[in-house]
């Protein structure tokens, strides 16, 4: 996000910030600033006649269970805010339409029309402002309030960058009307009428509609919506609408509290929540129907039956459904990724990619970091055991070069095995305002309570061959962050940073992530941007005597090159790793110099011959330069600087079906203050490594 207004009052604003994590601390009313202009509170009270509906709202919306303390003085006091603001006829109008919808369920579950599992209670129950409940008052404000400022002429389609005070991201899209006046649509339901209003402690963003996200879990939200049917039935029949039901882990305790930093005294917050989501993709109806031929449940059993059947797979259970053998359940499975995933990835929202990423507090630059020279991509996993699906926008690729891509194939899409696949690979993902526009689905609402929706243009098919063969036999590199759902699910990934710029993992909160020892420690560091040379601009600093074991992402069967990216830090310490329980090699003492002979970095001049016979001879110990493609500054990669360094941890038979584990545990004696980092990881096919038609590239 690139943000133009307030830049000389963020060090000063952003003491707010550091309470608003657990919205249970009182307003320390000596930190009041004595502003020059408005505030969003000034903004709404001196217009009574367009706001006082919203105003009073907020003042009687509390900040948490505990606060004594209102919004509306929390919206005087200095921070940096965004506030979409209602006008009075918008509150009205939805406070009829809610009561509506309540009373009118009443009426019919009375009536035996419906039963009370499809009951719909609003929590509106009344028309007059008045009579809302506290909860309905603190859900309401608490929708409209986001702790950054945000400018509309910033964002790009997806979402916006941070959560609301309710946790949940917004989307956003752009529209216009008969006069060709263009607007921004908030979830896709509410016009920004007045935009980009500059207050001191943030920004105003007039509605013509009260934001009311759902409710609904993900698979209700696709039951709710017509043209998707035919994939809402599958979830059903499989019963993996089962697996799209959680939300939150009751028992996580930490949220709103502190650590000590890893290096200092300053407390590190650990994670607000721990939230479960997912990500759906699904195909409308009418493109099962015009493309495919697919009419009904039926038409595509049939098709799950020609992927994943007895041609491809030696145990199949055509008979239940629910078996996680059988063909329609795998089929609909690999439409689930087990995080929730933003069109677009800005600050915070947990994208698809890192593009448009912009940290204000610290100057990081995706684009930057990562040029676009270079296609983005990342990898996740799907709810189909042991199965992974390639994300890209192919920069490289002109005919696609602007659409967010699924199984991306090799050559620029032209790859191809089975020529039947060609219908579900390249699989575009269309953004909101295609969806409602192209596809005619005005009201469609992509965001459930615990993930999203995502519409995409044709059914997406794992097949082994292609994976192998095609789409993942390429140097696949994972940012460290991306490991994890868990810490794109609770808004660690991509933070904005603030005046905290860590934040605390804690022991069991990643379910592929173990510790070994009582002494370690691991800590998010947001992006900065002080020429960091690190991969997404974020890293994992792990501290003390640390010993950990991550599971490695789902890749196909075969035979890989396992590569670790790091930088030399005098603290780092020695580690020894592990593969699968076995030793890979001598411990790394990432505490020596790159131009040490054991490591052999020179630095490149240029010359082809010269250039590679440097890196022929750093790999014969084990060591690779850092990738060209990662930037430190702009024109500058960290290929180029002598404190990053790749190193090859083993040639490994990953097998299939099996998890398979790194272990990285500190064998130096004098371990205080000692840490590690987690950057990247590489898993490259070892035919890649030693094709000698088509060598692997400096990138």
């Amino acid at each position: 996000m690139r943000k133009n207004v307030l830049s000389t009052l963020l060090i000063a604003l952003c003491a707010a910030c550091s309470f608003l994590c657990s919205c249970k601390e009182e307003i320390d009313e000596r930190n009041r600033y004595t502003f020059v202009g408005e505030t969003v509170a000034d903004y709404l009270q001196n217009r009574e006649e367009e706001f006082s509906h919203f105003t009073y709202i907020l003042k009687r919306a509390k900040l948490g269970t505990t606060s004594a303390s209102n919004i509306l003085s929390l919206m005087s006091s200095y921070g940096d805010y965004t506030c979409f603001a209602p006008n009075n006829i918008a509150i009205e109008t939805f406070l009829v339409e809610q009561d509506s919808i309540y009373w009118e369920n009443v009426r019919a579950l009375e009536a035996g029309e419906i039963t009370k599992k499809d009951f719909i209670d609003t929590g509106i129950h009344s028309p007059i402002l008045e009579e809302l409940t506290d909860s309905m008052v603190n859900e309401i404000a608490k929708n409209h309030i986001i702790n950054t400022g945000i400018m509309t002429f910033d964002l790009t389609e997806g979402a916006f960058p941070n959560p609301n005070f309710n946790n949940r991201f917004m989307s956003v899209r752009w529209t216009a009307d008969e006069n060709e006046k263009v607007y921004t649509v908030v979830n896709n339901s509410s016009k920004i009428v007045i935009p980009d209003v500059a207050v001191e402690n943030g920004v105003v963003q007039v509605i013509d509609k009260v934001l009311n996200p759902s409710t609904a879990q993900l698979p209700d939200l696709l039951a709710n919506q017509d043209e998707f049917s035919i994939y809402s039935q599958a979830l059903k029949m499989t019963g993996m609408e089962d697996s799209l039901r959680r939300h939150i882990d009751a028992s996580y305790t930490l949220g709103g509290t502190t650590d000590k930093s890893l290096f200092g005294s300053t407390p590190v917050p650990y994670p607000d929540h721990k939230y479960y989501k997912n990500t759906l993709l699904v195909v409308p109806n009418s493109i099962l129907i015009n493309k495919f031929g697919i009419k009904d449940i039926d038409g595509l059993i049939e098709l799950a039956n020609k992927w994943y059947g007895r041609d491809y797979y030696d145990v199949v259970d055509e008979d239940d459904f629910t078996s996680r053998n059988n063909p329609l359940n795998r089929f609909i499975s690999y439409h689930i990724i087990d995080r929730q995933l933003q069109y677009a990835s800005n600050s915070g929202t947990g994208g698809f990619i890192m593009e448009n990423y912009i940290c204000n507090y610290s100057g990081f630059d995706s684009e930057i970091n990562m040029p676009k020279q270079f296609d983005r991509y990342d990898y996740f996993e799907t709810m189909m055991p042991y199965t992974s699906i390639k994300v890209t926008r192919p920069f490289t690729n002109n005919d696609l070069r602007t659409e967010l891509v699924l199984n991306y194939a090799q050559d620029k899409g032209k790859k191809f095995y089975n020529a039947d696949m060609r219908s579900h690979m390249n699989v575009i993902v269309m953004p909101l305002s295609r969806v409602t526009d192209e596809l005619g689905i005005a009201d469609f609402d992509q965001n459930a309570l615990n993930g999203i929706i995502h519409v995409i243009d044709r059914p997406i098919i794992y097949n082994k061959q292609e994976m192998a063969g095609n789409i993942l036999n390429e140097r696949m590199r994972w940012d460290y962050l991306s490991f994890w759902p868990e810490l794109t699910n609770n808004n660690v990934r991509w933070r904005q940073k603030s005046a905290i710029e860590q934040v605390m993992i804690p022991n069991g909160f990643c379910e592929r992530l173990k510790f070994n020892t009582v002494d370690g420690k691991i800590a998010m560091y947001c992006p900065t941007g002080n020429g960091p040379g690190v991969y997404h601009g974020d890293e994992l600093q792990v501290m003390n005597d640390y010993d950990i074991e991550h599971r490695l992402p789902y890749v196909p069967e075969g035979t890989y090159e396992l590569r670790y990216g790091y930088q030399v830090w005098s603290n780092r310490g020695i580690a020894q790793f592990y593969v699968d329980g076995k030793v890979t090699g001598l411990p790394i003492d990432m505490t020596m110099a790159t131009s040490h002979p054991r490591i052999g970095w020179l630095e490149d001049v240029g010359e082809e011959e010269t250039d590679n016979m440097n890196d022929k001879a750093m790999r014969n110990r084990g060591f690779m330069k850092a990738p060209a493609s990662i930037q430190r500054f702009a024109g500058q990669s960290i290929r180029d600087w002598d404190l990053t360094v790749r190193v090859i941890l083993s040639t490994t038979h990953l097998a299939e079906g099996v998890d398979h584990w790194i272990r990285i545990k500190n064998v130096k004696p004098d371990w205080t203050n000692t840490a590690l980092q987690l950057d990247y990881f590489e898993i490259v096919p070892k035919g890649i490594v030693t094709d000698p038609v088509k060598p692997e590239d400096i990138y």
